[in-house]
């Protein structure tokens, strides 16, 4: 059921030099636009929130003196309104208030002035943020200053929500320049809308440095005076909208306690962004308490709509893939969602423990079209790696010296020769059970190939091996991301007598002629072959691991090529 909230927008201009912002810009960055301020809260609340009978009031100028905090702009906007209009009638019944600051600047002494290319004066930005007037909650925001995505958060605060935890940041380092460096985790979510100070971001201090940065740019208004007003998004997590407002979410969660040892609890859940279907898995701890401490939240995020500027493939935090928050109890706060990890959809490491729980959630399959992801949740999970074969390909390059062709009894043409082939074949890997917990901090998993017994050093060459007395030069590559190995085999490292074939003209290669070839023509040939292994080992820091071993099946080369993976854990 949807949620009626009635905010009023007071704007108010404390520089009369500069032009107030016509209506419709006004109209569509912050009420009805496709990428409003109000539309974002529509959408990301699955439409529980209604906004239809929100007010927008005309312009009025206020007076600032030196206090420029929010709480004095937000107490300046409502007296000057009051002057204007003494007793509004859509007053009564306000949940909340929206206070654009225009133009949220002034100009001060240049405190280089003087210097080579230092002008007299600087802007200096105003406070923005939420504080409240006549026991009314307020969104304070300086237009020359904010975004979609800072408007969107502080309007967050309005509508009741908080921030959310997770990952050491220096969003609560309100002085950056200064000597003292602050590390928290408040704002330490790269994932939710509420943690926008920073997303989980580290810059300061000694490090270690890493960043989160799921905003998009969206399309201008014509008439808004901030150009870099349009960075947005993204949604807000389905771990702090159930922990806010579940009723958001029914009939759009899976519910299920922790999982006891030895059975593993699966699930299918959809993006965030996706207008229906389930998009969220709660798990529940034994004897969950009241306020929900100890709950487990999984959800899928893709770059899409409001998620448009999830990183597919990094090197931001704010990965596309799966992501894990939890509920904790924040002193003086109350229960707060806290960032657990992720388990990214370009990656090969498949799972993530989550931290004050037995529980290891693992990615087990992804619908190419972003649709759907497959969960299997465990109490912990035994080490394992897989190795995925992918793309394989056999082409003939061409002759190696004379070819013969004769006609068969039906009129087909059939060559007889012997042939260069080149054989590509991509593999992959898929780990699990090795403790990763999605901390930036956490050494990566380490991949190491070997083939035929040579390791593989660097991201792309060649390698020659020997294989039943007989020398091959394979080039390789090692994709960046995911670790997937390619081989491709030279021209001419193998060579093989074609099937019979027939012409069509088409170029297309047909089975063979139902005739029996003609007495003394060529015999039905195929490659060699050997039946080889592919063995991916994986060892924790500690040195123990598992190899799991599978046949690699039948392939168009002389021998086997023997691959070796070596991976070392990440601390959980």
């Amino acid at each position: 059921m949807a949620k009626s909230v009635r905010l009023g927008i007071i704007r108010a201009r404390h520089d009369t030099t500069v032009p107030v912002i016509p209506d419709p810009a006004c109209i569509t960055t912050l009420m009805t636009g496709d990428h409003a301020l109000l539309r974002f809260w529509e959408d990301t609340s699955l439409g529980h929130l209604d906004f239809v009978d929100s007010s927008m009031f005309p312009w009025v100028d206020m007076t600032l003196g030196a206090d420029t905090s929010r709480a004095a702009q937000a107490r300046a906007a409502v007296d000057a309104l009051r002057a204007r209009f003494p007793d509004p009638p859509e007053w009564p019944g306000l949940n909340g208030l929206i206070v654009i600051t225009h133009p949220g600047q002034r100009a001060v002494p240049n405190p280089q002035a003087g210097q080579p290319g230092q002008p007299a004066t600087i802007p200096q930005g105003f406070d923005g943020g939420a504080t409240s007037v006549d026991g009314l909650p307020v969104a304070v925001l300086p237009v020359m200053s904010s975004d979609l995505t800072f408007m969107c958060h502080e309007v967050g605060h309005v509508l009741g929500l908080d921030h959310t935890f997770g990952l050491d940041n220096n969003g609560t380092d309100w002085d950056p320049a200064d000597a003292t460096v602050v590390v928290g985790q408040e704002y330490g979510s790269p994932y939710d809308l509420m943690s926008s100070a920073t997303f989980a971001g580290r810059f300061l201090g000694p490090g270690p440095f890493y960043s989160g940065l799921p905003t998009f740019t969206g399309p201008p208004v014509a008439g808004w005076p901030n150009p870099g007003a349009f960075a947005m998004g993204p949604h807000l997590s389905r771990a702090n909208l159930h922990l806010f407002m579940p009723d958001a979410l029914t009939g759009r969660v899976i519910e299920a306690p922790f999982p006891q040892p030895g059975a593993p609890f699966t699930a299918r859940i959809v993006p965030a962004s996706a207008p229906n279907g389930r998009c969220l898995l709660v798990l529940r701890p034994p004897g969950e308490p009241a306020d929900g401490v100890g709950r487990v939240y999984v959800e899928y995020r893709v770059p899409e709509g409001w998620d448009a500027g999830m990183d597919p493939l990094g090197p931001s935090l704010s990965r596309e893939g799966v992501v894990v928050h939890s509920v904790v109890g924040i002193a003086g706060k109350g229960p707060r969602a806290w960032y657990r990890g992720s388990v990214p959809t370009a990656s090969p490491d498949t799972d993530v423990a989550v931290a004050t729980t037995p529980l290891v959630v693992r990615t087990v399959a992804v619908d190419p079209g972003r649709q759907w992801v497959d969960l299997s949740v465990t109490a912990g999970a035994a080490k394992a790696v897989e190795i995925v074969r992918g793309l394989q390909s056999d082409d003939v390059v061409g002759p190696v010296g004379e070819v013969r062709e004769t006609t068969t009894p039906c009129g087909d043409t059939v060559r007889r020769g012997t042939f260069a082939t080149s054989t590509t074949a991509r593999l992959g890997l898929r780990a699990s059970g090795f403790g990763g917990s999605g901390e930036p901090v956490d050494p990566r998993p380490t991949i190491a190939w070997t083939v035929g017994g040579v390791p593989l050093a660097a991201p792309s060459g060649n390698v020659g091996i020997s294989v039943d007395g007989n020398a091959f030069t394979l080039d390789y590559s090692i994709d960046p991301v995911m670790s997937e190995l390619t081989l491709t085999s030279r021209a001419g490292s193998a060579t093989r007598r074609p099937r019979w074939s027939r012409s069509a003209g088409t170029g297309r290669r047909l089975p063979p002629p139902p005739c029996s070839p003609p007495r003394g023509g060529p015999r039905e040939s195929t490659p060699r072959t050997s039946r080889g292994s592919v063995t991916a080992c994986a060892g924790s820091r500690s040195g123990t691991g598992v190899c799991p071993r599978r046949s690699a099946g039948r392939r168009p080369s002389r021998g086997a090529i023997r691959r070796r993976a070596g991976w070392r854990n990440r601390p959980g």
